[in-house]
């Protein structure tokens, strides 16, 4: 196990001296400095907290609404045979659209907002 860590700890040595090599030879914005990076490295873990967080918001909601939707629709199917005849035909000619097909669609009705996204 110490052999293990001790290797893994000569390759972050190594990756980081190249790094920090390539970063002085190019000499150039594009490639800043492991030290650069790492003293900005906790305002850029701010910052992706804040994203984190509303991907997770509009997960839980799109989560949600999907579940909302699809159980009361497969509730009225099933209770309603006459309802899940006539929408049985619809559900298999649209199952095989691949489902990225829709972002458009989606796009265009709901906009570039939260509700887009959240669908």
């Amino acid at each position: 196990m110490a052999k293990k860590i001790r290797s893994l700890l000569y390759a972050l040595i190594v990756l980081h001296l190249l790094w920090w090599l390539a970063a002085v030879i190019v000499n150039r914005p594009i490639l800043p400095a492991p030290t650069v990076v790492y003293a900005l490295l906790p305002s850029l873990l701010t910052q992706m907290g804040w994203h984190i967080y509303f991907s997770l918001y509009r997960l839980f909601w799109s989560l949600l609404w999907a579940m909302v939707i699809g159980t009361l629709t497969g509730i009225i199917i099933v209770r309603f045979p006459r309802v899940g005849a006539w929408v049985d035909p619809l559900v298999y000619f649209t199952y095989p659209i691949p489902k990225i097909a829709l972002l458009p669609v989606v796009m265009l009705l709901m906009g570039l907002g939260d509700a887009s996204k959240s669908q």
